[in-house]
């Protein structure tokens, strides 16, 4: 008897536990999609403070939203492939898919296995999207084998100029 509440009592504490969220835990295209939101929030608030401050004094009031600069819309995307045998040559190009843009990022010849690109995030400009991404290298020993890694991915909508940048450390 004594077994099954301490079982138990084990049972609700893990519960308990496992119901608690840390920011740390978030994946990281959501951290990325979380920090735009909060840097956007806090640019509109700026604003605000700034109309309302101007309206107190009785000075001329400009409009800032007339004069806010637009803000690069960050896209969602869909991974649809990844892998180690991409094409040789390194770049990245892209395609249509009825209404879906499909962006390929290949890395080229790469000395070991465990090379990964990771997708920072996709802003859609004026012209087109740009695609900024990083080459994460193998973290802990890694077979000696020529590999080619890759990643497909689609955005929704056709956009007419992709381009991708590497974001280096």
């Amino acid at each position: 008897m004594k077994r099954g509440l301490l079982f138990l009592a084990v049972l609700i504490i893990l519960f308990l536990c496992g119901c608690v969220s840390f920011e740390k835990n978030i994946p990281e295209k959501n951290k990325t999609e979380y920090s735009n939101i909060k840097n956007n929030l806090y640019i509109n608030l700026n604003i605000s403070k700034n109309q309302s401050f101007q309206n107190t004094n009785n000075n001329t009031v400009k409009n800032k939203i007339e004069n806010k600069v637009n803000l690069p819309k960050i896209l969602n995307y869909e991974i649809i492939a990844y892998g180690a045998f991409g094409e040789k040559n390194r770049g990245c190009y892209y395609y249509y898919e009825g209404n879906k843009t499909i962006i390929v990022i290949n890395l080229g010849e790469m000395p070991t296995a465990g090379y990964k690109i990771e997708i920072i995030n996709i802003t859609e400009t004026d012209n087109g999207i740009i695609v900024y991404y990083k080459v994460i290298p193998p973290k802990e020993i890694a077979a000696m084998v020529i590999t080619y890694p890759y990643i497909k991915i689609s955005v929704n909508g056709s956009f007419y100029n992709v381009e991708c940048k590497e974001i280096k450390d």
